[in-house]
C-alpha cells in the first residue's frame, strides 16, 4: 500500500513538472492548426525584433519568438515597448539564452501566415528532448 501511494505521489509530481514546462500565455485560446512541431534551434540574434529565434532544422525558415499573440500586436502597432523578456516554458526559462544555444523539439504556435522568405511570428507553447551548447 506504501508503494502504491508513493507512486502516486511521484506520477503526480511528474505532471505538475510537465504542466509548469508550458507556455500558458501562448497555448489559450490557440487552435489546433496553429500548432505545429518543429526540431530546431533556439538562439539570440542581433539585428532586428524579435532577438530570439528559432531555426526550423533542415530548412532556411526562421521562426521569430514572442511571449503570446497581444505581444506580436504590440510590436506591429509600435507604440508600446518591445518585450525583452520573453515568457517561455519554464525549461527554457532557467537558461541564458545570450550563453547557451538549445537544439530540440518545440511545439510553437504560429501568429502569422508563412510567406516566402520572411521571418515568420511565432511564441513557444512547449519544448522537450532539449540538448544545450555553450
Amino acid at each position: 500500500m506504501k508503494n502504491a501511494a508513493s507512486l502516486v505521489l511521484i506520477v503526480l509530481g511528474s505532471s505538475t513538472a510537465l504542466h509548469g514546462a508550458i507556455n500558458q500565455s501562448c497555448k489559450a485560446g490557440s487552435q489546433d492548426k496553429s500548432l505545429i512541431h518543429v526540431h530546431g534551434r533556439l538562439n539570440v540574434y542581433n539585428g532586428g525584433y524579435p532577438n530570439l529565434r528559432l531555426w526550423h532544422i533542415g530548412t532556411h525558415h526562421l521562426f521569430g519568438i514572442y511571449s503570446d499573440p497581444a505581444d506580436l500586436r504590440c510590436a506591429r502597432i509600435e507604440n508600446c515597448e518591445q518585450d525583452e523578456d520573453t515568457k517561455l516554458p519554464s525549461n527554457l526559462e532557467k537558461l541564458d539564452l545570450l550563453k547557451v544555444t538549445v537544439y530540440g523539439d518545440f511545439e510553437i504556435r504560429v501568429l502569422k501566415p508563412f510567406e516566402a522568405g520572411h521571418m515568420q511570428a511565432a511564441c513557444i507553447v512547449e519544448a522537450g528532448n532539449l540538448v544545450i551548447r555553450h
